[in-house]
């Protein structure tokens, strides 16, 4: 899952850093060799193994089964598609339950969900959460695991040396995600129709829509009616997205359901204003850095640009209270949290 967004985030993020925690434990990793080797190669020692299963599928199941050491006291998995084979101690992170809160769009998609995190309640001894929310509606929806712990995702250091550029044409917002139902893009972008008339931004929506499992379509087709006022980019480099967000005049997140919430908070690091909806695990994130909207209700979101849009000039104060924020979250803590985790799990099983 290193291509996804906000997993791919976090493996890159914690997976170095645990390792080296762990270290002299021997650690296998399974996924795209290439890909692993440009990611650990540097002064770590870990044994890579060859793993192209497509996820959530049978196929994941049955090379699971044939992948994991016959040695291994410990499995990680950094999502909720555990291999069911696996009788071991277990160490889940679940990154958030909307599989389960939001409405899927087949039954069998549904039932894997409910039959997944099932086996993860019944079975990790423990289960890493991204957020108090996340545990909260783990808790809510599935049940009592036999322990969680929640371990905040970070914020790179890279997000705090971006500077916003002297000369940035028209403001823009920018939307930051994958274009998905839940991610709720057809409101925002029927706000911004409201908004439009009285603001002079223009709304970038950098977010892939080709390769996904779940698109909203829909909102190509609200989005013609604004013309040139919005863009899509599709796919970003991390290049390309960092100078996107380093100009743009604030952050849009719309969602109607998020875990956690990676783009606002690094948004914050290089000192940007952020609107967000008050749903999920936004405000436990955002705090009170970000301007606040009812997820469902367009006239409130259209309100929140308009007020955002026409705030007073930042000021270095209000840029350097932005960033202070955001180093509340920090990789390097959630690395700590995740390795003391996984340690305790390998003493018991020595």
């Amino acid at each position: 899952m290193l291509d996804t967004a906000g997993i791919g985030t976090y493996l890159t993020e914690t997976l170095p850093r645990v390792i080296a925690r762990l270290s002299p434990t021997p650690v296998t990793v399974l996924g795209d060799a290439n890909r692993l080797d440009a990611l650990l190669r540097h002064g770590l020692t870990v044994d890579i193994a060859e793993w192209s299963a497509p996820i959530y599928t049978l196929r994941e199941q049955l090379e699971a089964r044939r992948k994991i050491p016959p040695d291994t006291v410990l499995y990680w998995a950094p999502h909720f598609n555990i291999p069911l084979s696996w009788q071991g101690a277990l160490a889940v992170t679940v990154h958030d339950v909307a599989h389960l809160a939001l409405r899927q769009s087949s039954v069998a998609r549904s039932g894997y969900a409910r039959l997944m995190f099932a086996a993860v309640r019944r079975r990790a001894s423990v289960v890493l959460c991204d957020s108090h929310f996340t545990e909260r509606e783990l808790h809510t929806r599935v049940g009592l695991p036999q322990r969680t712990v929640v371990c905040h995702l970070g914020v790179a250091e890279r997000w705090f040396q971006l500077a916003r550029p002297a000369k940035t044409g028209i403001p823009y917002f920018l939307y930051v995600g994958n274009v998905k139902p839940h991610k709720n893009l057809a409101r925002l972008l029927e706000a911004f129709a409201c908004a439009a008339p009285r603001i002079p931004h223009h709304l970038v929506i950098a977010g892939r829509r080709e390769g996904m499992r779940t698109v909203d379509s829909s909102s190509a087709v609200a989005a013609e009616s604004l013309g040139d006022r919005v863009a899509f980019t599709g796919y970003l480099t991390p290049a390309q997205l960092e100078e996107r967000v380093r100009a743009c005049d604030a952050l849009v997140l719309p969602s109607l359901y998020e875990g956690f919430g990676l783009p606002p908070l690094e948004a914050l690091a290089c000192g940007r204003a952020i609107a967000v909806s008050d749903a999920g695990s936004l405000p436990e994130v955002c705090g009170d850095e970000a301007e606040y909207f009812d997820a469902c209700n367009v006239a409130d979101m259209a309100r929140a640009l308009e007020r955002i849009a026409t705030r007073p000039p930042d000021t270095a104060a209000v840029v350097e209270r932005r960033r202070a924020w955001a180093r509340r979250f920090d990789w390097e803590t959630c690395a700590d949290v995740v390795a003391a985790e996984l340690g305790r799990l390998l003493r018991q099983a020595s």
